[in-house]
């Protein structure tokens, strides 16, 4: 085979390489247990108090987390994290705390 074939077939076989499809990674622990934690609050709260709630199960349940899997840090959720135990009692201290600010 002539050298330029050589070259031929050996872009032909790494570009083929690029063309495979992107290996899926599993999702990491963190953002597993976000997620599960984040299913667990109540519907139909309005966006702050489901911010809040969201924040504080995923604190509770998942420790500590990078606070970019489920957006900025919630201060009342944060707060709330330590005092209640269910998502109606943590809806509660959101209520209470958000309130607060109003």
């Amino acid at each position: 085979m002539p050298a330029t074939q050589w070259i031929l077939l050996a872009a032909v076989l790494g570009l083929g390489g690029c063309a495979t499809p992107a290996v899926s990674r599993p999702p990491s622990p963190a953002s597993t247990c976000a997620a599960t934690a984040m299913q667990q609050v109540p519907p139909g709260l309005d966006t702050g108090l489901t911010q809040c709630v969201a924040a504080a199960l995923v604190e509770g349940q998942c420790g500590s987390f990078d606070p970019a899997i489920v957006g900025t840090r919630n201060d009342a959720g944060h707060r709330c994290a330590r005092r209640g135990a269910t998502p109606g009692e943590l809806v509660d201290c959101c209520r209470a705390a958000l309130g607060s600010r109003r």
